[in-house]
């Protein structure tokens, strides 16, 4: 779980091997927080974001 810097942003570091099985590697994020006003029992998700490596 991490928490939003106050301009509503979040950035996410990380390293991948330099694997050529990784090539074509698809994934899939969601972010999610909680307002009591959301529609998912006090639960507000974000739009999906689908990240293709090395494309």
């Amino acid at each position: 779980m991490a928490q939003c810097e106050p301009q509503r942003e979040h950035t996410l570091t990380f390293g991948l091997p330099t694997s050529a099985a990784f090539h074509g590697l698809q994934l899939f994020a969601l972010g999610g927080v909680a307002d009591p006003a959301g529609t998912y029992f006090g639960f507000a998700l974000s739009q999906g974001l689908r990240i293709t490596v090395c494309q």
